[in-house]
């Protein structure tokens, strides 16, 4: 019983040790890629990759093992966890952070738009472009039918939008806009105040993608 017990000691010893030397450091982790990624809905995600190195057992990347997997819900951030575990069994983690938007090409396409006005509700047809300039930048059109009104919008997060630049049809000051997918069909809300000559009209208009 003496020498079984001495063996196993001497056992361990060997598993947490190389040359003598305590092994306590964790292996490295590291991403390719960011680790905060931006998915684009309705695309298929692809893995931009890891590496994992150790101190003592070297390149361990085939044994990282991943846990978490990136969804298609519109604004959701989701969490992939990639685990290492050396031959010592010191262990370590790092983990990526990706959030789902809408391309601006999703977005292009023919609406049905229903405005609130201080005159009334009235609807009409207006279309959406994507530019070219960036992928959360789109066009859009015909905010107010009469007259008509051409600006360039900006995604700054997966549901929120931003006027830039308005290239005709007056002046507009935009309070808030917004983009959600309810049961797959995409919706765009712009909240704003239009001027027309001396005059102001605070709007809603409601965006439905055909």
């Amino acid at each position: 019983m003496k020498r079984l017990f001495i063996v196993s000691v001497f056992l361990l010893a060997l598993l947490g040790c190389s040359n003598g030397v305590n092994d306590e450091e964790p292996p490295v982790i590291t991403l390719l890629g960011e680790s905060e990624m931006i998915h684009f809905k309705g695309e298929a995600w692809v893995e931009p990759g890891f590496t994992a190195v150790d101190n003592e057992d070297g390149n361990i990347t085939t044994s990282v093992t991943i846990e978490g997997e990136v969804g298609d819900v519109l604004g959701e951030n989701y969490i992939i966890r990639y685990q290492a575990t050396d031959m010592a069994g010191n262990f370590s983690s790092v983990s990526r952070y990706v959030t789902v938007y809408y391309r601006n090409q999703a977005l292009s396409g023919t609406y049905d738009v229903e405005e609130s006005t201080p005159i009334g509700v009235r609807t009409y047809a207006a279309t959406v472009v994507e530019s070219n300039s960036s992928d959360n930048r789109f066009i859009f059109g015909s905010v107010s039918a009469n007259p008509p009104i051409s600006a360039l919008a900006e995604m700054t997060s997966p549901t929120t939008i931003e006027l830039v630049e308005v290239y005709d049809g007056g002046t507009i000051d935009l309070y808030s806009a917004s983009i959600q997918d309810l049961n797959g069909t995409i919706t765009l809300t712009f909240n704003y105040r239009r001027n027309l000559g001396n005059n102001f009209f605070d709007c809603r208009a409601v965006y439905s993608k055909r």
